[in-house]
């Protein structure tokens, strides 16, 4: 069992057999904090934000003995403060079966989390699923919870990512039956409106992430099976749309890539570039199976993409922006053994133009994998959170944990944000993955060479 000492003299590069990024300096710094919480049974971390300040919430799946109610896996949600001290833990919807994959902070610093939630035993129809986004307090005080049969009554449906806009609304990104929505949300839980992504004939879209850069600029993406603007490439086609705040589709792209793609998280630059990250191969968990990040503009246009090839399987799973022209992301790295295999989570860094930085794993944390990353640049850190398999701390509860860590992140590079407010020149760095839209820390300065 790894005693969380020993976890942070863990924290080291490991090696990397061939690829396109060879045996690097490790991308981040030693960890800072890390927790380890579960039950005996599976337990996973989905969701984190992170505010200016570095409070952390995170959300998380705990098994639990089925009840009645169809409560056998429950949703928590759980506040720390930038020291890493647990301000509160809170079981959502103890009588129902939830799973919460997202969650972000409002201005006020208000809770949101949201996901699925499984009907009763009693409905007519148990066994299906419908969207659900709740809202808590700073403290932990639930306010109210708000569910919609997003595909109908005969339909399964989840959301997979939220945002908070400045003005409050709140944008879920999800799925309802076989197609991909976008829907936006008041503070106060009421629907405005759900419009979902076209298609041309028959497949499946599911959505994996939303970002929101401001009213005439909110990205989804995820994966199609069905024609979108052109024939299916691959078994599956990454696709990015884009929307304004009142659910009009600007446009929608789909990759031309013959491998299958499955995207898991996105991220957005200060100039609204968005960049997707996951996994591309034959779709067989096969050593054909490579890490994947590519980058489009707000036009729709793919400017660059990057594959990542390893040995064996491969997956991205998050990223998040720098702010100062580079992003940090990672997921989970697979080596085949004699008697079978090991996975290991990793960390990378890129920059906007697609040059591969250090890449790393994270030490000995066998079978752990990140499935969500958050950055605030001032306090220079990273928030991660997904399971574990193998203790990370001095308690392992299950078959498999959760896990939340705070760790260092690289020294910013000498790049600013330029703004214009009132004729003033603001120079200033980007907080961390939530802080969107306006600069929050700024000075007057004058800036030559666009600060390079």
């Amino acid at each position: 069992m790894l005693g969380v000492y020993r976890w942070l003299r863990l924290f080291v590069i490991g090696s990397l057999v061939g690829g396109a990024a060879g045996l690097q300096a490790s991308p981040v710094g030693p960890v800072e904090w890390v927790h380890q919480l579960g039950t005996p049974g599976n337990d996973q971390g989905w969701g984190l934000a992170v505010d200016d300040l570095g409070n952390c919430v995170m959300v998380s799946t705990r098994a639990q003995p089925p009840t009645y109610g169809n409560a056998s896996r429950q949703s928590y949600v759980t506040m720390y403060d930038a020291a890493g001290e647990q301000q509160w833990d809170v079981l959502h919807s103890p009588d129902r079966s939830t799973l919460s994959f997202a969650t972000d902070f409002d201005a006020e610093g208000n809770v949101y989390i949201a996901g699925h939630v499984k009907r009763r035993f009693d409905d007519p129809a148990p066994n299906l699923q419908d969207v659900f986004l709740a809202k808590y307090t700073a403290t932990g005080e639930h306010l109210w919870t708000s569910i919609e049969p997003l595909g109908g009554d005969t339909f399964i449906s989840s959301a997979e990512d939220l945002v908070v806009a400045p003005d409050g609304s709140v944008y879920l990104s999800g799925y309802q039956g076989g197609e991909a929505f976008l829907s936006r949300w008041s503070s106060t839980g009421n629907l405005a409106w759900s419009q979902t992504v076209p298609r041309q004939g028959f497949g499946v879209l599911r959505t994996s992430a939303v970002e929101y850069v401001s009213d005439e600029l909110i990205y989804i993406t995820g994966y199609t099976e069905a024609a979108l603007t052109q024939p299916i490439a691959g078994e599956r086609d990454s696709f990015v749309a884009r929307f304004n705040a009142q659910g009009d589709i600007a446009w929608v792209m789909q990759r031309d890539d013959p491998r299958t793609d499955e995207p898991t998280q996105a991220a957005v630059d200060e100039a609204g570039n968005l960049y997707v990250v996951g996994a591309t191969g034959d779709g067989t968990f096969s050593s054909n199976d490579d890490s994947l990040i590519f980058k489009v503009n707000a036009s729709g246009e793919e400017l660059w993409s990057q594959r990542i090839e390893q040995p064996g399987p491969d997956f991205a799973n998050v990223i998040d922006d720098l702010g100062d022209g580079r992003l940090l992301f990672g997921g989970r790295m697979t080596h085949t053994l004699p008697d079978g295999y090991q996975t290991l989570p990793y960390l990378g860094v890129i920059d906007d133009q697609g040059t591969l930085g250090p890449i790393g794993t994270l030490g000995a944390a066998l079978g752990t994998i990140p499935f969500s990353l958050a950055v605030n640049q001032e306090l220079k850190s990273a928030w991660i959170t997904g399971s574990t398999f193998e203790g990370l701390t001095d308690q392992s509860f299950g078959h498999s944990d959760v896990f939340v860590m705070r760790v260092a992140v690289p020294e910013p590079r000498a790049v600013a944000t330029l703004a214009v407010a009132g004729g003033i020149l603001l120079l200033g760095y980007r907080h961390g993955r939530r802080a969107r839209g306006a600069i929050t820390s700024g000075f007057l300065a004058g800036c030559e060479t666009a600060c390079r």
